[in-house]
């Protein structure tokens, strides 16, 4: 009697395992999942290098005003700018990652100038910014 009493225990934990089993494979299929989703996300975060910000972003135009303070012209003459007035998109080169724009820029003298100006990306997360007075 023994002999059945032990065959009918590890029948029943044998079922009972199972049905854990299962249940605990779609749990670990779904925690895997999310896991997996969040490793990803943090990763492309992390190490896709940002986007070349528009024109009208903040950080191009305080870049805009920051060229012309410290550029030559500026530090011979004393004229600074102000900040950028209007700001507009002429082009985008996605392949060589280059954003040309115009900009109506006050400064200091009172006379507002119309520039040229070139975004161009640089490395992973650096930007460079050339401009010419229209």
């Amino acid at each position: 009697m023994t002999e059945q009493n032990d065959n009918n225990e590890t029948s029943a934990e044998s079922a009972e395992a199972g049905a854990n089993g299962k249940s605990g494979g779609v749990w670990k299929f779904v925690r895997n999942s999310v896991i997996g989703a969040v490793i990803a996300y943090v990763a492309l975060t992390l190490f896709v290098p940002p986007a070349l910000p528009s024109c009208d972003a903040d950080i191009a135009k305080s870049e805009m005003v920051r060229a012309i303070n410290e550029g030559p012209y500026s530090r011979r003459s004393g004229v600074k700018a102000l900040r950028v007035i209007e700001v507009e998109e002429v082009s985008y080169d996605s392949a060589e990652d280059i954003r040309v724009c115009t900009a109506l820029i006050s400064r200091n003298d009172a006379r507002d100038r119309r520039y040229r100006v070139e975004l161009i990306k640089v490395g992973e997360s650096a930007m460079e910014v050339t401009m010419e007075a229209m």
